[in-house]
Parts: structure tokens; sequence; C-alpha cells
């Protein structure tokens, strides 16, 4: 009896100990802080009761604020027309807009509209003003190919975007920057640079090989915090890569 006992204290002290563990934040080095309060996939993701319906709403579980953002330079995006209640069940099916790889972000980055507490509070990319201006350009249109010779050449191949310099000839660090494509045109918008599900170490095509890369704060590329942090934006601006030669020659 008196083991039995023993045994029971025990395993009620182990008990314990496990639930008196905290959360530590961005301890996750795939998720980092998207693994919120140790929910993984679950912190966005649910495979029942999503709030997006379909091929394009990758069984998102939060909310999408429906709203008015004013973007970079003054411009604006409008999320209301993101939905589209479905006729039959009234659910909401996304349209194929490229707008969706930023709205889904603002579920948690709109502090405002989420009421969230980010475990930085830089990451909060508005205020109670709905502004994005003080942000990269997100839902902006990729220049069409061979317009504008400051970024890289980039085709439309069965609905997919790709850099002419595929092979990455011209320039070795690569082009993992993605951009989205809506009738028939690149979108940048915070999946272009951002892999939500890679926090520390991503894989990019160098020079014709997949390589995997130190980054931070999910960029999509390499991103070295302790050396220069260009060769990621030199991805999509051509002309801050060595080989552009200002002619847009590639």
């Amino acid at each position: 009896m008196r083991k039995t006992l023993v045994v029971l204290l025990a395993m009620l002290f182990l008990a314990a100990a496990a639930w008196a563990q905290t959360y530590t934040p961005n301890a996750d080095p795939l998720l980092g802080p998207h693994n919120y309060k140790n929910n993984g996939c679950t912190s966005c993701h649910s495979p029942h009761g999503v709030t997006m319906e379909g091929s394009n709403g990758y069984l998102w579980a939060l909310a999408i604020p429906a709203k008015s953002y004013t973007t970079y330079d003054n411009q604006s995006m409008n999320t209301t027309s993101l939905l589209t209640p479905d006729p039959l069940t009234g659910s909401n099916t996304p349209n194929n807009t490229a707008q969706i790889h930023t709205a889904m972000c603002l579920s948690c980055h709109d502090t405002a509209f989420s009421g969230m507490a980010l475990s930085n509070p830089n990451n909060a990319v508005i205020d109670s003003s709905n502004t994005l201006l003080h942000n990269h350009p997100v839902d902006v249109q990729y220049p069409s190919p061979g317009t504008d010779p400051t970024f890289w050449v980039v085709n439309i191949v069965s609905g997919q975007a790709q850099f002419l310099d595929a092979t990455d000839a011209v320039y070795p660090y690569g082009h993992p920057a993605r951009l989205f494509v809506y009738n028939n045109a690149a979108y940048v918008e915070c999946g272009s640079c951002h892999n939500p599900h890679a926090y520390q170490t991503t894989v990019v095509m160098q020079s014709g090989a997949l390589v995997a890369v130190n980054t931070a704060h999910f960029v999509r590329g390499e991103y070295d915090t302790t050396a220069a942090q260009s060769n990621f934006c030199a991805s999509c601006h051509a002309d801050k890569a060595g080989p552009w030669d200002g002619q847009g020659d590639q």
C-alpha cells in the first residue's frame, strides 16, 4: 500500500511539473512565434470548422479582417470583398486574388483587429488608423516583363510567376521571393518575402542547386542577422544586385 502511494505521489509530481512548464515564445526553430502557445499548426489552421472553404482557403482557422487599409505611398487595399459567401451554404469561399496572402497575415498582425499581444510589438503591422504606410508595399503589381529595368524580368507560365534568371546564372544568390498571380499578373504580398513555416532555416535555389541557408523573421531567402542583408532584397530589386549593368540586361 505504501509503495503504491509513493508511486502515485511521484506520478502527481511529474504531472504537476509538466503542467507548470511555461510557453517560451520563438523557441520552435521551424514555426517560431507562429507556434502560438504551443498550438502548433492549429495556431492558424484547423482540419474542421475552417473560416474559409475551398482550395484557396488553406484550412484557415482565424477570422479575416474586412476593412480598407492605407498602404505604402498612400495606396489602398480593401479586403471587404475578399470572401465571397456561397449562395447555397452561406459559407465563405475566398476568391482567387493574390490578396489572400496578405489578408491571412492580418488575422493576427492587425492587432487592432485581432487584439493579440505579439511577442515582438514591431511585428504589429498596423495601428488603430488601419495604416500599412510604414511597411514594404503589399498587394501591388510586380512590374510587367521588361517595363522597369530596376526589377528582374518575370514571366507568367501556367499561372505561376517565374524569374527569367531561373538557373541563377546571373544572380547566384537566387530568387526565393514568391510572387502571386492574379489575372495573369504577378503581385507582391506579405507571403512574397515571408514563409510563415520557415522561421530560422529555409531552402533556396542557388546556382541551379537547392541549398539550406540560415534566415530570420521568416524571410524566404538567406538572411544573416550578423552580416549584410541585401542579398534577399536583390532577389527582386535587380538594381541592388552586383551583376546589374543599369540597362536591365540579365
